[in-house]
This record gives structure tokens, sequence and C-alpha cells, in this order.
């Protein structure tokens, strides 16, 4: 939460800063790029596969450009003109991928993180504007919000996403195996609110221990079954049951919950107004 804090801080010098502007006529499209403002420790860039080199400060990046970061090493950028303020943490690898100016004031963009960690802050966009983070394991629709994102791999080549909303809102659909069937699985956090999305739900020895595993499961059968998959029964440890409730393992309570297609499923989107 400290590194997200000086980042606000960052934007907020960024907000004063000269920079170059640009303006567009209404209807026009036009490609941007990230301005590096400090670079710390070792840290690259490459464009369309190409030698990877050095980072310095002031340059410009195009769209396509992708980051990769050394140990103790830390880059912030400004990206999309003056959209937002992004710090770029150590070991990290992240794709400048969509960079617009849309004209309007509406703008598009997109960073993928592959590995590794970023934090941004992202001023009030327009309606018609897209702000979003790629991630291996599901994407994140940004409005106005200060915003974390954190990708680790597993020992089996798998991902683990954590998404996390300093201030603002940050709307994540995740892929998750629901009983078998791979499923986008939506959740909206608030301000302070963190999520780390499951691999999976509903199959065998692989329901996470965690205090937030209910919710998981519940929103991740309901979405199954309203991308018709037909009744999700699901086992897992009780959260919330206290030990001793009928139906326990062991010391370890048992839910199941069986859930059913909605009558008329709305599915959600990322984005928000």
């Amino acid at each position: 939460m400290k590194r997200i804090k000086s980042l606000l801080v960052f934007g907020l010098v960024l907000a004063f800063a000269s920079v170059s502007t640009w303006v567009l006529a209404e209807g026009a499209k036009k490609a941007t790029q990230a301005t590096v403002r400090a670079v710390h420790g070792t840290a690259t860039y490459s464009i369309a596969g190409g030698m990877p080199q050095p980072l310095r400060p002031n340059m410009e990046l195009p769209e396509g450009s992708v980051i990769e970061t050394g140990m103790d090493a830390q880059v912030d950028l400004q990206v999309n003109g003056r959209a937002s303020t992004v710090r770029v943490e150590a070991n990290t690898k992240m794709t400048l991928q969509t960079m617009e100016n849309l004209g309007a004031g509406d703008t598009e963009t997109m960073l993928d993180i592959r590995i590794g960690q970023a934090e941004g802050s992202v001023k009030k966009i327009t309606k018609a504007s897209k702000y979003e983070i790629t991630t291996p394991r599901g994407v994140a629709g940004i409005r106005g919000t200060d915003w974390a994102v954190q990708v680790s791999q597993n020992a089996d080549g798998t991902y683990n996403v954590t998404f996390t909303s300093a201030t603002g809102t940050v709307y994540v659909v995740a892929n998750i195996n629901v009983a078998g069937v791979p499923t986008s699985v939506p959740r909206t956090l608030t301000t302070g609110q963190s999520w780390t999305p499951p691999l999976s739900v509903g199959g065998t020895g692989e329901i996470p221990p965690t205090t937030q595993a209910l919710a998981d499961i519940i929103a991740a059968s309901q979405a199954a079954a309203a991308a018709g998959a037909g009744p999700v029964t699901v086992t897992t440890p009780g959260v919330n049951a206290p030990p001793g409730t009928p139906g326990s393992v062991g010391a370890v309570p048992v839910i199941t919950i069986t859930v059913t297609p909605p009558p008329n499923p709305n599915p959600s989107s990322v984005g928000g107004s």
C-alpha cells in the first residue's frame, strides 16, 4: 500500500509537469506513446521481437513495447498521454499493448502483464474510453481508479493473479475452471478490496481453503450455470459453518451448493460508467 501511495504522489507531480500535449479532431484515432519518467536498477524494452535495449528517463515508447525489469528494479511511466501513470516493479514483464487517442477526449489503453507486479493511477476517463489490464488469468477494467496487479507462476506452469483496487472501482473477469468447465467469472472490487481468483472449483482436491472460497465458489457456479453448464453441484470446506455442522468430515465442516441457471441470465462484461 505504501508503494501505491507513493505512486499517487508521482501522479500528482506529473499532473503539474510540463509535458507535450496532443489535440485531435473529433472522430480521429491516433496511436500515442508512453513516456519513461524514472528508472531505478536494470530495465529494458524491446519492440516487435527486437533486441532488448536499456530504458532511460524521458524515452518515448510506442505501442507494442515490451518492458522487462530486473531484480530490485523499478520503472515509472506516463501512459497514453496524460491518461495514467504506471509503476512497473522488479522482475516484471509488461507489454504496452494498446495506447490510442480516439478523439473527443476518448482514449483506449491496454496493458498486458505476463509476470510480476505493476501499480497504476488512472484519472477519470470518459464513458466511451477503455482502460484494461490483461493477465494470464483474466482482465481488469479500470475506471478512474488506483489499481495494482500481481502475477506469479506456479511450478506446474499455472498462474496466480491478485487484482487490487486501492481507490475507486476495478471490474475483473477471471478465468476459472468450474467443475471441469472453463468459465469467465466477474467480480467488482471497490476501494481497499483484493481478489485472487482460484484456479478451479468443484474439482477433486482443488478447493481453495481461504476465507473468500465460499464467495468464489458461489460466483463461479452461478457463472457456469448461466453459461449453459446446467446445474452445478460443489462440495467444499465450509468457510462460515462452525465445526460440528451436520455433514462435516472430521472437524472440517462441509457445504454442498447446487446452482441452477437463472431464468434470464444477463452476463456481465468488463467496464462500467
